[in-house]
C-alpha cells in the first residue's frame, strides 16, 4: 500500500469518527440542547417586550401600595421613565406659576381619590388613618415635585408640601365623593374693589386658591379629614372657642 493510499484511508477514518462522536454526542444531549433553546427564546421574546408597568400605572389605593411604590422608585430608571411619561400630559413649561395646578392632575392620575382619606401628611391624626406620613415616602414626593416642575420649573418642595397639606388631605373628603363633573384646579380670588389694579389682581390669584371640589360640597376646613397635628393650630382655635 502506498503512502498516499494510507493518508487517503487516514482521512476518512477520521472524518467517519468525528462525524459519528458528534452524531451520538448530538442524540444523547438533544433533550438539553431543546430545552436551552427554549429558555433562550423565551429570554429573547422577554427582552423585545416593553416595560409598560409606567404606561399602566394602576392608581394607589392604600399605604402597603404606596410603600412598595416607594422602593420601586429606587430605580432611577424607573423615575426617568415616569418623567418622560408624564412630560406628555404636563406640557414643558406649561404651567409657569401654576404648579398646583399641575399637581391635581398628577395626583389624579397616580392616585385614587380615596388614598388620601386613609393618610396624613405627618402621620398624626385623631383618627384611624396610616401611622406613618405621607412624607416619609421621600422617593415618591421627589417624583411628584420633579413631574410637576416639568410644568413649572419654579416649584419648590415647601410648595408640594403645602398643596398636600391644604388641598389633597384637607379636603379629601369632598375630593373622593366627587363625581369628577369638573376639574380640580386653584381658582384665584376676584378683588372685590373695581380700582384694583392688574399686579394686585396677580397677587390675589397667587396668595388665594380655592379647590372646585370643595367649593362643591362646603366643606369645613376644620374637617376631620384634616390634618390637626399643629400645636399652633390647636392653640389658635382653643383662643377661639374660650373667646366665644
Amino acid at each position: 500500500m502506498s503512502y498516499e493510499q494510507m493518508k487517503a484511508d487516514l482521512k476518512v477514518f477520521i472524518e467517519q469518527t468525528v462525524e459519528k462522536s458528534i452524531e451520538n454526542a448530538f442524540q444523547n444531549n438533544f433533550a438539553r440542547y431543546a430545552a436551552l433553546s427554549e429558555i433562550q427564546a423565551k429570554d429573547d421574546s422577554a427582552k423585545t417586550v416593553p416595560d409598560d408597568s409606567v404606561e399602566n400605572h394602576a392608581p394607589i389605593n392604600d399605604e402597603d401600595e404606596l410603600a412598595k411604590w416607594n422602593i420601586k422608585l429606587n430605580n432611577k430608571e424607573l423615575q426617568r421613565r415616569y418623567l418622560e411619561y408624564f412630560s406628555k400630559i404636563i406640557i414643558p413649561n406649561a404651567y409657569n406659576q401654576k404648579g398646583n395646578n399641575a399637581c391635581y392632575t398628577v395626583v389624579d392620575c397616580l392616585f385614587s381619590r380615596e388614598f388620601w382619606t386613609k393618610m396624613t401628611w405627618t402621620g398624626i391624626s385623631r383618627s384611624d388613618k396610616a401611622k406613618r406620613g405621607f412624607r416619609e415616602y421621600g422617593n415618591v414626593t421627589q417624583l411628584l415635585g420633579d413631574i410637576v416642575r416639568i410644568g413649572d420649573p419654579s416649584y419648590t418642595a415647601q410648595q408640594l408640601e403645602l398643596f398636600c397639606r391644604n388641598r389633597l388631605f384637607r379636603y379629601c373628603k369632598s375630593r373622593s365623593t366627587s363625581r369628577r363633573l369638573r376639574k380640580s384646579a386653584c381658582r384665584p380670588k376676584r378683588s372685590s374693589k373695581a380700582t384694583a389694579t392688574v399686579e394686585q389682581n396677580a397677587a390675589d390669584a397667587d396668595d388665594l386658591c380655592s379647590s372646585d371640589d370643595a367649593r362643591m360640597s362646603g366643606e369645613l376646613s376644620n374637617s376631620d379629614e384634616y390634618e390637626t397635628d399643629s400645636a399652633g393650630l390647636e392653640r389658635d382655635e382653643k383662643i377661639s372657642s374660650d373667646s366665644s
